[in-house]
Parts: structure tokens; sequence; C-alpha cells
């Protein structure tokens, strides 16, 4: 689940590292909160292509680290032209902090990077933010079905909304280590949802067992929707809004 930038900053080659974007968060912007899965965009990143094949994830791939606000960042994947990290917990909301990226013994100029308390944006089908959410429904056996016209979510549906950007969890988890299997981790923030401007109650706001900065909301699909095959979803924290997606709704 990652994303292509929609807006940065560029800047000139120092110590032979070139940064040319700011990190962003699920929703591609600027300001990610503190568990965000962001992407970093430069030129001489890193000098080989890596991909984080274990968990926890680590700190280092190939020669690249990333340090924002003096806190080294887990990595999952590096390249010349992009950096894919996770946003450590440790960092304060609502401060601006520096991010550099070391590769080597060459590091990148320091780029000011505002950490928001959350930065929330449900991840969609075909990765641009927009459109068709991963939201679905459970059949009667189980399975997980995508909420597309196919398989419309109806009102007491509950259903499970994956998602990024809500923020600090409780209890509190390393940013590269995967969330227990056995233990819920909550959002500290109340997450509230709407289905097509309707108030939905939220079940469960917190990571997804067994994943990496992957969030989930789990929401019951309110009474007095209309049948749609585009209806709009819509996540709030701390007063911060998700950008709309859609999902199919049927009376």
């Amino acid at each position: 689940f990652f994303f292509q930038a929609e807006d940065g900053i560029r800047d000139k080659l120092v110590t032979g590292v070139q940064t040319c974007a700011l990190p962003i968060s699920a929703a591609y912007k600027p300001d990610p909160a503190p568990g965000s899965l962001i992407a970093i965009f430069g030129t001489k990143l890193s000098s080989a292509v890596a991909v984080a094949s274990r968990l926890p994830l680590p700190i280092q791939l190939s020669d690249t680290t990333v340090v924002i606000g003096g806190i080294v960042a887990p990595l999952f994947f590096s390249s010349d032209g992009q950096v894919n990290a996770v946003v450590p917990y440790d960092l304060p909301p609502n401060t601006r902090q520096q991010l550099v990226i070391q590769r080597g013994t060459n590091l990148s100029v320091p780029q000011n990077v505002n950490i928001s308390s959350s930065r929330p944006a449900v991840f969609t089908v075909d990765g641009t933010g927009q459109g068709q959410g991963h939201i679905y429904r459970f059949d009667a056996q189980g399975r997980q079905l995508l909420t597309d016209p196919s398989n419309p979510a109806r009102p007491g549906d509950v259903v499970v909304v994956y998602c990024g950007g809500l923020g600090a969890v409780t209890p509190k988890v390393d940013a590269g280590t995967a969330a227990p299997l056995t233990q819920l981790l909550k959002t500290v923030s109340t997450v509230t949802a709407t289905v097509q401007g309707l108030p939905a109650k939220v079940e469960f706001a917190g990571l997804t067992p067994g994943s990496v900065g992957l969030y989930q909301v789990n929401l019951r699909i309110p009474d007095g929707i209309v049948d749609a095959d585009t209806g709009v979803l819509q996540l709030s924290v701390d007063g911060q809004s998700s950008p709309t997606v859609n999902l199919s709704l049927k009376r």
C-alpha cells in the first residue's frame, strides 16, 4: 500500500544524496502521523534496490537509513529514487521534525516534516486514493467480500475498512513490529465515520493484527442509506477527515 506523491519540494545535491520530495501519508499528502506508511522520493537515496523480507522491519536496507526527529525509522523498501518507511510512534504529534536520509557516509539535506496526530486515508483498489475503497463485508461462511456492486453492504452490516494514518495506538507497539494476533491495539484518538453522510457506528478502530502500519475500522452500515454502486464513506480523527472513497450499498 504505497501511493504516488501529489506534491513535494526539490533540493540540491549537497553530500551525495539528493532528496526531492517530502514524506507522504497513505493519502499521498504531507504532514504524516506517527505509524503512517510514507514514501520519500529523490535521487541517489540508495545504492541498490532492497525490500524488507522479515518482521520486525529493519532500520537499514542496502546502505540506506532514514532518521526523523533523531529517531531511526523502519524501512519497507529502498532504491535510488524512492524509500518507503514507517513514521516512528515515538515522535510527538503536532510538531515539526527534521528528516535525513543517510546512504553510507553520505547525508541528505535535512527536510522539515510536520508530524500530525492523525492523517486518515482509506486504501483503494486502484491505489490512487480514490474510487472503490478496500472495504469488506462478511458472508455467511465468514469470507471477506469487497463491497463492490456484486457484493453491496446493507443496513446493519459490519464492514471492515482498511486504512492508514490513524495515529497512536494503545497498548504501544514499535512502528516496525507487527501488531500482535492475541491483543487488539486500539487508536488513542476517537475515530468517527459517515456513510452517505449518515453517522456510522464504529465498532473498532486500530491496527490490523499481524500487520505493520495497516489500520482497520470496523463500522456498522446505518439505516437510511439509499441504493448506490458508488456510495460515499469518510473517516474523521482529531478534526482531520479522510478523502472520500466508494462502496456499494443496497437497502
